[in-house]
């Protein structure tokens, strides 16, 4: 999901009104990338008649783990609107080798984790959970996941699939809103 929502963001960072959270790991991105702001499949998706939300990036559960990336479970929810998948994967996996996106996630997973772990934290302690409870005056027995989207500030969107593998499961990708580091450029 991180690839993808690192591809999102250098498509469309520079035509958005809400920009990604300023960060300490957006200016990592944006360092990091710089040389390859004109690569041919940023400039591909950029040259699309619309683009896509940022909840795009929750497309990532539904392919494999490993590059090259492919559809393994077929998403409820049509992701990728503005090309055909098969279209997107190419010019994405192109993306994620010409540009080392493996170094870079690699080399920030502890931001990862540093980052999921205060969102569980902020999660439990706020009750919302409870409060979905009481919303839908009922209980149920599952697990929930949160993917952590560094990038994204537009909020959060939650992921549905009828998919066996995700049975008792909610879903969720969570958008990054703040960092208080003094060093954000």
């Amino acid at each position: 999901m991180e690839a993808l929502s690192i591809f999102y963001t250098l498509s469309t960072a520079d035509t958005l009104e809400v920009k990604p959270t300023p960060s300490t790991y957006y200016r990592d991105v944006k360092k990091y990338f710089k040389p390859y702001n004109l690569h041919p499949s940023l400039n591909w998706y950029r040259n699309l008649k619309n683009w896509d939300g940022p909840d795009m990036a929750s497309i990532g559960l539904f392919l494999s783990q490993k590059y090259p990336f492919k559809l393994i479970i077929q998403p409820e929810v049509n992701y990728v609107r503005n090309s055909s998948v098969d279209s997107f994967l190419y010019h994405f996996n192109a993306f994620y080798k010409e540009c080392n996106v493996a170094k870079f996630i690699k080399k920030h997973e502890a931001d990862y984790q540093k980052i999921n772990i205060k969102a569980e934290f902020v999660i439990g302690e706020s009750g919302i959970l409870n409060d979905i409870k009481a919303f839908y005056n009922s209980t149920s027995t599952g697990e929930f996941m949160m993917y952590t989207d560094a990038l994204c500030n537009h909020g959060s969107n939650a992921i549905s699939s009828s998919d066996k593998q995700f049975a008792g499961k909610i879903i969720s990708k969570v958008g990054y809103i703040e960092d208080k580091s003094k060093k954000i450029d």
